[in-house]
């Protein structure tokens, strides 16, 4: 599952060294955005981060040293509430996969402008890994101890001098947050993010801007570099099993997303996946509970409850089915495919035959 595109390594080797000690966060930030955005200009970029940040260390010369807490208010009014940097939470929905289109009308922007410091810069609207990436930039040029922090379903900034530790809520104007403590030592999760770490969770969503483009080789190469960097990101699991899903290869897709759920145990689209090849190969009662597990981490999870009734029906469990149809009509009263196979279950003599299954097409 290799891409060749050897020119294209190469400018990606030269964005993202292999060497961490020859990671410089501005530069490689910069030459991975012209990677999906050949009009970016790097001058522009550093001068807009030198601008912010020259405000910023004006603003706060008049206290020297100020209390991390007043020094992060400061820094994220101007930030979040002036310049009204900001988090699209459909775009971010998309990027982390847990919505597999934006819907039409919410944006009109292409997707690499989510990605692209150029175009966030300018449109002071990114995704959360890209607006961290700009906080960093600036965090940086005024030597504040700040980094990023992840969580199965969340990416944050967290402040952290070693005696006090503040969390930044990207969604929420900058608001400080409680600090959540690390569960398992081994992994990602809840740690405070050196920039070479938090630069591979952008190499994560640039992967899949890649396959959203039908690039794939390059979304294998980029994301087999975001494996490396941070190969304890669940994330990244789950994105390798749908590439190799997508190729068929469904014993590696399987080991893939059995690998993003025992690092993250609440991955409904994982075990949303599993279900997905286990009734591709034909084991019906494995769908169904992997199904039900997605459902059940995820209530709101729509798409578990209909594949979970559709095979039900096809199944002749008709009650469950028109259970757990009924489960996608609570949540989505606008699914109208719910509709329909709950009328055929209720007004068909066969409902069987009429409400087969059709087999997902991705997982």
């Amino acid at each position: 599952m290799s891409g060749e595109k050897p020119e294209f390594q190469t400018n990606f080797r030269e964005a993202f060294p292999d060497d961490m000690h020859s990671f410089d966060l501005k530069t490689s930030v910069l030459k991975l955005s012209k990677l999906i955005d050949p009009q970016l200009d790097e001058k522009y970029c550093l001068d807009e981060i030198e601008k912010f940040s020259k405000e910023l260390r004006t603003r706060l010369s008049s206290s020297p040293s100020p209390p991390p807490a007043e020094l992060l208010k400061t820094v994220n009014s101007y930030f979040f509430k002036e310049l009204e940097f900001k988090t699209d939470e459909t775009a971010d929905k998309y990027f982390s996969g847990k919505i597999k289109k934006i819907p039409a009308g919410e944006s009109a922007k292409p997707l690499h402008e989510y990605l692209s410091v150029r175009s966030v810069l300018k449109n002071r609207t990114g995704i959360a890994a890209s607006i961290v990436l700009i906080y960093l930039m600036i965090a940086e040029e005024l030597y504040m101890p700040v980094f990023a922090a992840v969580t199965p379903n969340n990416l944050y900034l967290r402040y952290d001098d070693g005696n006090e530790m503040h969390n930044i809520d990207l969604l929420s104007e900058g608001s400080l947050i409680e600090s959540s403590r690390t569960v398992r030592d081994e992994i990602i999760y809840n740690k405070s993010l050196e920039p070479f770490y938090t630069a591979g969770l952008f190499l994560t969503k640039i992967s899949k801007y890649y396959e959203s483009r039908n690039m794939y080789d390059e979304a294998k190469i980029v994301l087999k570099r975001a494996g490396e960097v941070n190969p304890d990101l669940a994330e990244n699991h789950y994105d390798f099993g749908r590439l190799y899903f997508r190729e068929e290869n469904y014993p590696e897709a399987e080991k893939s997303f059995m690998k993003a759920v025992d690092l993250n145990p609440g991955y409904a689209e994982a075990y949303y996946s599993l279900g997905v090849i286990k009734q591709k190969t034909g084991a019906v009662r494995e769908a169904k509970d992997y199904y039900n597990k997605a459902s059940g981490v995820n209530y709101s999870f729509e798409e578990a409850h209909y594949a979970l009734g559709a095979l039900h029906a096809e199944t002749g469990n008709y009650e469950a089915a028109k259970n757990s149809l009924m489960e996608v009509i609570v949540i989505n009263p606008q699914n109208t495919d719910a509709y329909y196979k709950l009328c055929l279950l209720y007004t068909s003599p066969s409902p069987r035959d009429r409400t087969r299954s059709r087999m997902p097409s991705s997982a």
